[in-house]
C-alpha cells in the first residue's frame, strides 16, 4: 500500500473552487523548495536556477491570467507579465474600484524578471528560436533575491485574491452550476 504522502490528488484542482490559485501556490512553493535545495547542495545553484525562475515566472502569470478569468476579462495572448499586470490593474480599478495600491511587491518581481529579455523562453530552452544563446548580458542572480521576491509577490497576489474573492466566487459558482 502507498504511503498518503506519495499520492498526490491531481483531480483536486478541477474540483476545487479556485483552481487557478491552486496551480499557482504549486509553482511557487516548487520555486521555493528548489530554493532551499539549492542552497543545502553546494553548487546545484547553477543547474537549479532555471527551473527556479520559470515556476517563479508561472505562478505570477497564472495567478494573474486566473484573477482576470473570475473578473469576466480574457487576458491578452502574451506572456509579458508587464502586459498582463496592466491589465490585471485596470480591471480591478474598474471593477472593485480598488486603486493602484498593494501592487509594489507585484511591479518589483515583474520587473526584476522582465530586466531578463524574453523570461518565458529563456528559463526553457537554452536557445531562442534562432538558436541564439540565452544570458548574454546577465552572469548572475541572487536566489536570497529571488526567495523575497516570491515571498513578498505572493503576499499582495494573495491580497489581490481576497479584494476580489466576491467576484471570484461568483465566477466559481457559474462553472459549478454548468457541471
Amino acid at each position: 500500500m502507498k504511503a498518503f504522502s506519495d499520492i498526490a490528488c491531481v483531480s483536486y484542482a478541477h474540483k476545487h473552487k479556485a483552481p487557478w490559485t491552486l496551480y499557482s501556490e504549486g509553482y511557487r512553493r516548487a520555486s521555493l523548495l528548489l530554493i532551499e535545495n539549492a542552497r543545502s547542495l553546494e553548487h546545484s545553484q547553477d543547474f537549479l536556477v532555471y527551473p527556479i525562475l520559470n515556476m517563479f515566472f508561472h505562478s505570477i502569470e497564472i495567478s494573474i491570467k486566473g484573477m482576470l478569468f473570475c473578473l469576466g476579462e480574457k487576458p491578452a495572448s502574451t506572456h509579458k507579465l508587464s502586459e498582463q499586470l496592466g491589465h490585471l490593474k485596470k480591471t480591478v480599478s474598474e471593477k472593485i474600484g480598488w486603486e493602484e495600491t498593494g501592487w509594489e511587491p507585484v511591479d518589483k518581481a515583474v520587473e526584476y524578471l522582465e530586466q531578463i529579455p524574453f523570461p518565458d523562453q529563456m528559463f526553457r530552452y537554452p536557445v531562442d528560436r534562432k538558436m541564439n544563446r540565452h544570458f548574454k548580458e546577465i552572469d548572475y542572480v541572487y536566489l536570497d533575491e529571488i526567495h523575497t521576491l516570491i515571498l513578498s509577490c505572493h503576499v499582495a497576489l494573495n491580497a489581490a485574491e481576497t479584494g476580489c474573492s466576491a467576484e471570484m466566487d461568483a465566477f466559481y459558482d457559474s462553472l459549478e452550476a454548468m457541471s
